[in-house]
């Protein structure tokens, strides 16, 4: 599906997950990080601060990472701010979140195969919506673009099963974990396996780390 949104995709949203008091928290620390760095700043300039939201989520999905780098880059021709965070990189699992993640899809998989036994997942390719960046490549990519100062922070976070059950009803998501599957097939197989994963592991949260990132050009 890429980046194109369609009437299908406007019913599996990202508007539930971000409803959390955790996502709030996460943001709200991302924003005081890049309001620190107006301190500096001589109140005659005139700044930008760009936030580009999920972006840092969704930059996986551009088939050219340098030029989306590069657009924002436009945009602070002055000199500015860019603020983003990104909690789905590969390699950003704490403790137990691997093991979560992996019986949850499973749990997920053995659903649909009792319930929808004629929807099979995607085996030519890896989901685009799964090909992660790393820290190290959003910092690369930045500086590439004229960002002459990037900082990273990374920030651990509980996220309730009922959280993660919202953000399985996420189209990026649903096709990250589930390729190929339809979405409302996709939807339904999240919901009911993230409960059955966590009892399983007797979790009621799962910890994940944030990254944050904070881009500044002179």
């Amino acid at each position: 599906m890429g980046l194109t949104e369609t009437e299908e995709t406007n019913k599996f949203t990202f508007e539930a997950f971000a409803a959390h008091p955790f996502y709030t928290e996460v943001n709200r620390t991302l924003v005081q990080q890049a309001l620190a760095h107006l301190s500096s700043r001589s109140a005659e300039n005139p700044i930008t601060i760009v936030d580009m939201a999920f972006f840092c989520n969704a930059i996986h999905l551009v088939p050219d990472k340098h030029s989306a780098f590069q657009h924002i880059a436009s945009i602070l021709v002055s000199g500015g701010i860019f603020a983003c965070n990104s909690a789905f990189y590969e390699g950003t699992y704490v403790l137990g979140t691997e093991r979560f993640y992996r019986l949850w899809t499973r749990r997920a998989v053995s659903w649909l195969r009792k319930e929808h036994p004629d929807v099979h997942l995607s085996r030519e390719a890896k989901a685009v919506a799964m090909q992660w960046l790393t820290p190290e490549e959003y910092v690369a990519s930045l500086k590439e673009t004229g960002f002459n100062q990037v900082e990273t922070t990374n920030q651990d976070v509980l996220i309730s099963l009922d959280a993660w059950r919202d953000l399985g009803q996420y189209w990026l998501f649903i096709e990250g974990a589930l390729p190929g599957v339809p979405l409302a097939q996709g939807a339904s197989a999240l919901e009911n396996a993230v409960y059955q994963a966590g009892q399983e592991l007797g979790l009621t949260e799962v910890a994940r780390t944030w990254l944050q990132i904070i881009a500044t050009k002179a």
